[in-house]
């Protein structure tokens, strides 16, 4: 009866690691496991097999997730805006925050702490912005605002 116990055990234990390795999670560009409290995640997207056989991941059986975290989001458009803008990636490198930056993006003013204005900023790529301008007055509540245009 033990022999049989630890056997199921063993099976038991062989097929949990196997159906893990059948799901893969990619939390903000890395491989990751999924312990992400839910009002820190920004967007998700799972991958359909179509997608998986085109990316050469087909053994993931359960599918591939994809999380994008409010956090990894802030560091993406950071960087992207860091690097189009010295007056703003030396503001970062000093405060290491843009909480007390206001941002505008063609015309329109951004609040950071909705997801649709952060995935606004997330989801723009380098090559459609046409300026960034780091733009400081005493006259502001904030340290600066950062006013972006795209290209039309």
């Amino acid at each position: 009866m033990k022999q049989i116990t630890i056997i199921l055990c063993l099976l038991l234990a062989v097929c949990i690691k196997a159906s893990a390795q059948d799901a893969l999670y990619i939390v903000d560009g890395k491989v990751s496991k999924t312990d992400i409290k839910p009002a820190d995640v920004l967007s998700v997207t799972i991958l359909d097999s179509v997608k998986l056989d085109s990316l050469n991941w087909k053994h993931y059986k359960y599918g591939v997730t994809i999380i994008v975290t409010k956090q990894g989001a802030i560091q993406a458009y950071q960087h992207k805006l860091a690097a189009l803008n010295k007056k703003y990636r030396d503001y970062l490198s000093k405060k290491h925050d843009d909480s007390n930056l206001a941002y505008v993006l063609n015309n329109n003013i951004l609040n950071l702490k909705r997801k649709s204005s952060l995935d606004e900023l997330y989801e723009l790529k380098p090559d459609d912005i046409k300026s960034v301008t780091f733009k400081k007055d005493e006259h502001f509540t904030t340290d600066a605002t950062v006013v972006i245009t795209t290209k039309e």
